[in-house]
């Protein structure tokens, strides 16, 4: 893509450079600057849809490590219940061979 710009830039030097301008020459000059315009507004808005992009891929991942963070916390507080569960267990169990 450089080397295209690098050949248009040379080609509008070039036609600038010529003591005698024609329509054609004119036209060509119109059209290599419309080319590069059209370069630069393509860059610009590829460079725009990256940030927006870049963005919604932070968004994305904060999300997951909240999400994360979420169920982190949820298996520990699964962690609690089953030793809750099993010093329930452990108290029946006691309860029941006392009472056999």
């Amino acid at each position: 893509m450089e080397a295209e710009f690098y050949e248009l830039a040379r080609e509008a030097v070039m036609a600038l450079r010529q003591p005698s301008w024609s329509w054609v020459d004119v036209a060509q000059i119109i059209v290599s600057t419309g080319g590069l315009v059209a370069i630069l507004l393509g860059l610009a808005r590829m460079k725009e849809a990256g940030r927006r992009r870049d963005r919604e891929i932070d968004e994305l991942g904060k999300g997951l490590r909240q999400q994360g963070q979420a169920l982190e916390r949820q298996g520990e507080m699964m962690t609690e219940a089953l030793q809750g569960l099993r010093q329930q267990g452990q108290v029946l169990a006691e309860l029941l061979q006392r009472g056999a």
